[in-house]
C-alpha cells in the first residue's frame, strides 16, 4: 500500500486514464498548476484512504482480513503511515511472516537541501497464510528496522556533515 500522503494515482496518471477509458478533460492552456497533466480527480475523489495517517491503518487490517492468498508480500518504509510495529502485527496474525529490508535513500523535493534524515529503510513483508508466525516477534522485528535505519544513518555523509 502506499506508505505516504502522496496518491500513486497522480504518478502514472496516464495509465490511470487509459485503464479507466474516461476521456478526462484537458486544458488547452499550460500553466504552472497543469503542465504534469495530473487529473484533479486523483486529488480529491480518488485518494487512497492509505494517503491518511487516521486511516491507513484500518484498511491495511481489513485488506489482510479479505485476501484470499497462500503468499502475501507487502513493501512498506520506516516512515510510513501505519505504525510499524502495528503493520508487523497485522501480518503475523495472518501467517507466518519473514522480513526483507533494505536502506534507502528518501525521497525529497530538493536533493540540494540539507535532510536530517536522508535514507531510511525500505523492507518487504512475505507473510505464509498456511502456516502460524513462528519467528520474531512483531516487537523485535521492529526493533531490527529501528536498528537498521540507526546505522545507516550514522555512517552516512550528510548525517555525519550536514552536507548532501
Amino acid at each position: 500500500p502506499p506508505y505516504n500522503q502522496h496518491p500513486y494515482g497522480s504518478n502514472s496518471h496516464v495509465l490511470n486514464s487509459l485503464a479507466l477509458w474516461d476521456r478526462p478533460a484537458l486544458s488547452e492552456r499550460i500553466d504552472g498548476r497543469n503542465k504534469a497533466a495530473i487529473r484533479a480527480d486523483w486529488r480529491t475523489e480518488r485518494r487512497s484512504a492509505y494517503n491518511y495517517r487516521g486511516e491507513a491503518e484500518r484498511a491495511y487490517a481489513a485488506l489482510l482480513e479479505t485476501l484470499n492468498a497462500r503468499a502475501i508480500l507487502t513493501s512498506y518504509s520506516t516512515d510510513g503511515m501505519i505504525p510499524l510495529e502495528r503493520l508487523l502485527e497485522l501480518n503475523i496474525a495472518r501467517g507466518h511472516t519473514q522480513l526483507v529490508q533494505r536502506e534507502y535513500k528518501r525521497y525529497r523535493v530538493s536533493s540540494q537541501r540539507f535532510s536530517r534524515k536522508p535514507l531510511n529503510i525500505e523492507f518487504v513483508l512475505i507473510t505464509d497464510t498456511t502456516r502460524t508466525h513462528a519467528g520474531p516477534s512483531a516487537e523485535a522485528l521492529c526493533a531490527q528496522l529501528r536498528h537498521a535505519e540507526h546505522a545507516a544513518l550514522a555512517g552516512h555523509r550528510e548525517t555525519l556533515t550536514g552536507e548532501d
